[in-house]
């Protein structure tokens, strides 16, 4: 654990009085991580998190090992770790963990419970940060249950250009798998299904979307052969 002398700006900090806000820079603490390690288990990490650099992944993870990405949470951007219950993290419970090295702010939760408990515009800002995460999640849950394999490779490869701000993404078929919910193997098949078809171009860590439009059609639930029962019964 690191704490550094800089003052930390919390997204919910003007709600605060002067008084809660030296408060809660008093119990802010930087932390370092290095890329992949789970935050549920790191005791010093439960309660608001605050990316400073880098960027975390929220998961499920199922009881054979499968997981769905549910969320990302970017440079700047706030989680409450601590609203998850303890009751079900490990299987089959949400996890929280880095996709990158990373530095974190981290707040405990014991500290949130005591600002709350004197500010009524923080358990306002707090309801809506968690309801607006469930939603996201929910929203990533439906998407892993009931979207089939085309549909998911092209919205993950979509949501990747969206955030590198490029059709020419960086990313393995590794990393593409996690973010559309399924197996390496699944994905390498559906890009090469992709590549036959010109929509995107294949290469080391690299894939080109070539035909983005008909991937957004993909990604929107447009017909497309059907493969996706095969692909998902060797999933399944």
């Amino acid at each position: 654990m690191q704490t550094g002398d800089t003052l930390i700006f919390w997204p919910f900090q003007p709600l605060l009085t002067a008084e809660e806000a030296r408060m809660l820079q008093t119990h802010t603490a930087r932390h370092r991580y290095i890329r992949g390690t789970l935050l549920n288990n790191e005791s010093g990490a439960m309660g608001a998190v605050l990316v400073l650099r880098g960027r975390l992944r929220v998961y499920l993870m199922g009881s054979e090992g499968r997981t769905v990405t549910l969320m990302h949470v970017e440079k700047d951007e706030c989680f409450v770790l601590g609203s998850v219950p303890a009751d079900i993290e490990g299987p089959l419970g949400v996890m929280l963990e880095t996709e990158t090295d990373c530095q974190l702010a981290v707040t405990s939760e014991r500290t949130l419970d005591y600002l709350m408990e004197r500010s009524a515009a923080l358990t306002r800002w707090m309801y809506h940060s968690t309801m607006r995460s469930a939603g996201i999640m929910l929203r990533a849950a439906q998407r892993a249950l009931f979207a089939g394999i085309p549909q998911r490779t092209a919205q993950a490869l979509l949501a990747e250009s969206r955030r590198q701000s490029s059709l020419q993404l960086c990313i393995t078929q590794e990393r593409l798998a996690r973010e559309a919910s399924s197996s390496r193997e699944v994905i390498t098949r559906m890009l090469g299904e992709f590549a036959e078809r010109g929509l995107v171009c294949l290469s080391r860590g690299k894939i080109e979307l070539l035909a983005p439009e008909a991937l957004r059609g993909i990604a929107a639930g447009a017909a497309m052969e059907k493969r996706e029962e095969q692909l998902s019964n060797g999933e399944m």
